[in-house]
């Protein structure tokens, strides 16, 4: 009996997590091995019991690692993001800068064209002033009412000075690569505006032009070669300006004296006047445009 007494004992002290000291205080002695609690007893109720798990300790492990996955995920998230946003923005950069250059190459072809055309422009003007001025001489001097008989020579001189009135197109491929390409890349109001504009002006011209040169093949160069008996020698290219050397004499009845041929040459005035506004509409077009470039 004492030894099974000293036995339960033993089992009581190996479960006590306090043991008395000499001094009579309680120490605290490790457990070795599994705490086991009963279910129901004081034990298993007392808060303090060293075999007892804090409460909710489980479960807020749980939630502090669901909190830490969450976080990692939205900074993956965001680096990811913010990846995409970035290869945008370099690619947005890159295109922005290719259309610039784009833009640059358009505007400097455009800026060569624009002097061409200026410089041809400046010579119609004056080619088409000296052919004003020599049709109103000859309207006056020979048509109208010439001064005694009229030669053969200063009717054909007549008739090879005038000559026909043809299209000059001006040059427009710079014009339209920039307007087909590149002019919604312009950023400046003004700057497209102005490009519009210069546009404009050649429609108008090439419009005054085509004027000119139907009125001169469906009236003109009918009569000349009709009324006229000029047909076998305004043949081929009509390019009988400055044609003097007829080899027959011409009819001066259709030229001196005569009122329908003196109307058609007031007309080709007036058409060659009209040319001439049309170059310096574009003229003023392209001095706009130009100064509009040049500005830093």
């Amino acid at each position: 009996m004492a030894a099974a007494r000293e036995l339960v004992s033993a089992s009581r002290r190996r479960d006590a997590p306090f043991s008395a000291t000499r001094g009579g205080r309680a120490q605290y002695r490790p457990r070795v091995g599994r705490c086991r609690l009963a279910f129901g007893s004081a034990r298993a109720h007392d808060a303090t019991h060293p075999c007892r798990s804090t409460p909710g300790l489980h479960h807020r492990r749980t939630a502090l690692s669901q909190q830490v996955r969450w976080r990692v995920a939205l900074v993956e998230g965001a680096a990811v993001l913010l990846g995409i946003l970035v290869a945008f923005g370099i690619q947005a950069g890159w295109e922005a800068r290719q259309d610039a250059l784009r833009v640059e190459a358009y505007l400097a072809s455009l800026r060569l064209e624009l002097e061409d055309n200026q410089t041809r422009l400046g010579q119609r003007v004056e080619n088409t002033a000296r052919r004003i001025a020599r049709t109103e001489a000859y309207l006056a001097e020979l048509v109208a009412s010439p001064h005694g008989p009229v030669s053969q020579d200063s009717i054909r001189g007549m008739i090879g000075a005038l000559g026909p009135l043809r299209v000059d197109p001006l040059s427009r491929a710079a014009f339209d690569d920039l307007v087909n390409g590149g002019l919604q890349s312009i950023d400046d109001g003004g700057l497209r505006r102005l490009i519009l504009a210069y546009g404009q002006a050649l429609e108008y011209d090439a419009q005054r032009q085509r004027a000119a040169a139907e009125w001169f093949e469906t009236r003109a160069q009918l009569y000349d070669e009709m009324e006229g008996d000029l047909v076998g020698a305004l043949t081929g290219d009509r390019g009988w300006a400055g044609r003097t050397d007829l080899a027959f004499d011409v009819d001066p009845r259709a030229f001196v004296r005569n009122r329908r041929y003196g109307n058609l040459l007031a007309a080709r005035v007036n058409h060659l006047r009209n040319t001439g506004a049309s170059a310096d509409y574009v003229r003023t077009a392209i001095t706009d445009l130009i100064s509009r470039l040049d500005r830093p």
